[in-house]
């Protein structure tokens, strides 16, 4: 994986912590009805991808370490997390994950870990959108609207 500037004060663990992050979200909003639906795992990989290619930021560095690694990661979550077939226990699980994040994200710059935070919440919205609804109408459902503004990540 190639050093990124914004993440060189972290360790290893801590990195895989932040960039595993748009997976565990994705289980998070996807699954949030317990089901991953395919076109939310596409539009997931596909953002991931596309931000990756972005360099007007910072911040969308990370989404490079996060396209190189998203299969992977994908499949070992995966494998984490569907061992629990409890839909609220799960959910629990995902977010505990998720909430290893916040004392990482207070090493890094206030202004950049908030705009990743940002960039994070509306890959969790474009998740929630990608699938269900009809004509694009209601497509967050109210399992993922409990979820989608990602209350558990703070700085």
């Amino acid at each position: 994986m190639e050093e990124i500037t914004l993440l060189k004060s972290l360790t290893e663990e801590e990195t895989d912590v932040i960039i595993s992050l748009p997976v565990y979200i994705l289980f998070l909003i996807g699954g949030a009805d317990n089901y991953i639906d395919k076109r939310e795992i596409e539009w997931a990989e596909f953002v991931v991808r596309y931000r990756s290619k972005q360099y007007k930021s910072p911040v969308y560095q990370i989404y490079l370490l996060v396209s190189e690694v998203f299969k992977e990661k994908f499949d070992s979550v995966s494998i984490q997390v569907m061992k629990e077939k409890n839909l609220k226990l799960r959910n629990q699980y995902i977010i505990n994950k998720i909430k290893e994040a916040n004392p990482i994200l207070k090493k890094i710059d206030k202004d950049l870990s908030q705009e990743f935070i940002s960039s994070l919440k509306t890959y969790a919205r474009g998740i929630a959108e990608s699938s269900g609804g009809i004509l694009g109408f209601n497509a967050i459902s109210d399992e993922e609207k409990k979820y989608i503004e990602l209350a558990m990540l703070e700085l």
